[in-house]
């Protein structure tokens, strides 16, 4: 027995984080796909982390708290928003919520909820935190760039650092993720709901992509029905957005983390169809 305790207290420590960060959730179909293919990717992928953007996944406006509790059940460590957050107003508790792992974004600095969540795993603390770009974007909101600053500042300090940003402009992405390369250790875009094919690690050790893509149905328009854009397009007419149905897709990134060197070692993208 005392050979056991001892041989196990001489394993080395685990030096590689295991991240998987979903994009933006749409709907019935998003979030019946990633119930069906999170446990899977969890698995082969070994896990140590899970996010996912949230945003959309109520009807694809907001998040409430029924799907949020459904969502949950899955074994999602950390959820992450967007410019939808407040389209449900029964979550706004929730965000509020000291052990309710969700924050609304970060430079909606005088909203309700919190402007970060931290986890630790493998006995690091990691910072979660959700901004929203400003370029072609509706809402006013403070400046994302300085936001991140006074949050990674914030004690207790975190270890290791994950930011969704969540912007149209893959140019403010990019250059968000060359500013806070080697204080972030993983930055992924969402909000447009298509993936882009650059996933990389830059010079700093921060892993990037500019848009994950969404978990939602194929057959559409970003996720809404495809009819009401087109008729947009030809006559000008409103249209409303409305969940498509069919097959759905499923849109992430698997990133690696080393947390001795607090420095990502690789980022792939993960596209699936249903």
């Amino acid at each position: 027995m005392s050979f056991a305790r001892v041989a196990r207290s001489r394993l080395p420590a685990k030096m590689d984080l295991s991240v998987l960060f979903f994009g933006d959730v749409v709907g019935e179909p998003g979030r019946d796909f990633l119930a069906e293919q999170l446990p899977l990717l969890r698995e082969k992928y070994k896990a140590d982390l899970v996010v996912v953007n949230a945003e959309n996944a109520t009807h694809g406006h907001g998040l409430n708290t029924t799907h949020y509790k459904e969502l949950k059940k899955l074994g999602i460590d950390v959820f992450t928003m967007g410019d939808h957050i407040w389209n449900q107003q029964d979550l706004i508790p929730t965000l509020e919520a000291k052990n309710e792992p969700i924050m609304r974004p970060a430079n909606y600095s005088q909203a309700p909820g919190k402007a970060f969540v931290d986890v630790v795993v493998l006995g690091k603390r990691v910072r979660v935190l959700n901004l929203v770009g400003r370029v072609f974007m509706r809402d006013s909101v403070d400046n994302a760039f300085r936001t991140f600053d006074e949050i990674i500042a914030k004690a207790p300090t975190p270890d290791l650092v994950i930011v969704d940003y969540h912007a149209e402009a893959t140019s403010e992405k990019r250059c968000f993720a060359e500013y806070v390369d080697g204080r972030a250790q993983l930055v992924v875009g969402t909000h447009t709901h298509v993936p882009t094919a650059d996933a990389q690690v830059l010079s700093g050790g921060t892993a990037f992509i500019s848009d994950l893509g969404m978990v939602g149905p194929q057959d559409s328009s970003l996720g809404a029905d495809k009819f009401g854009p087109i008729n947009n397009f030809l006559t000008g007419m409103p249209w409303r957005y409305t969940v498509a149905p069919g097959a759905a897709e499923l849109g992430a990134v698997h990133c690696i983390i080393n947390v001795q060197d607090r420095k990502a070692t690789s980022i792939q993208h993960i596209r699936i169809l249903q």
